[in-house]
């Protein structure tokens, strides 16, 4: 009678080993495939933000575009400000400030 309680309980005992495996492997199969989709999901948020960046920054020449095709104040300003440009008849006066550095080493 004892070895038939022996077989008994090494029969569950497979049984049992065979469906930790079981479930081990279909934890690491999901695991993954969980992970990836986080990765993924993480690889998409970064790129949407590029998007929004490029949609905003697209807005921006956009009305740039325009202002520069329109408003020919804006182009008299930008003609000024990065050229240097005038208007004919305006005289241009540069203030400097003395140099201070010179009286510093003769001290």
């Amino acid at each position: 009678m004892e070895k038939r309680k022996l077989k008994r309980k090494s029969g569950w005992w497979k049984v049992a080993v065979a469906a930790a495996l079981v479930a081990a492997l279909v934890t690491f199969t999901f695991g993954k495939g969980v992970l990836k989709i986080w990765r993924l999901t993480l690889i998409q948020r970064e790129e949407q933000d590029v998007l929004d960046t490029a949609r905003s920054e697209k807005g921006t020449f956009e009305h740039e575009i325009e202002r520069l095709k329109t408003d020919s104040t804006y182009i008299e300003e930008i003609a000024r400000r990065e050229y240097g440009m005038i208007k004919e008849g305006e005289e241009v006066f540069h203030i400097t400030l003395p140099d201070t550095t010179r009286q510093k080493n003769n001290d």
